[in-house]
């Protein structure tokens, strides 16, 4: 069992992978999830429909006042 650096789990040792011939401090969750940060995402095509539905909800429904609820349940 080793202790990872980065979410100080304890794991056993096929959850650490190897580099350079040494086992690294950080588990291989850890790892994926620090490669996943620092992906650069792909710019999101604008949607003309999915524009219009937005627009035509927010006509419909007004604007969103969530202070109100807060207020009444103190």
């Amino acid at each position: 069992m080793r202790t990872c650096t980065s979410c100080a789990r304890r794991l056993r040792e096929c959850q650490f992978p190897m580099q350079g011939g040494r086992i690294v401090s950080v588990c291989a969750p850890c790892r994926n999830d620090i490669k996943r940060a620092q992906a650069k995402l792909a710019p999101i095509r604008r949607d003309p429909v999915q524009i219009r539905l937005n627009n035509v909800a927010a006509l419909w429904h007004g604007p969103v006042r969530r202070t109100h609820l807060l207020r009444n349940a103190a």
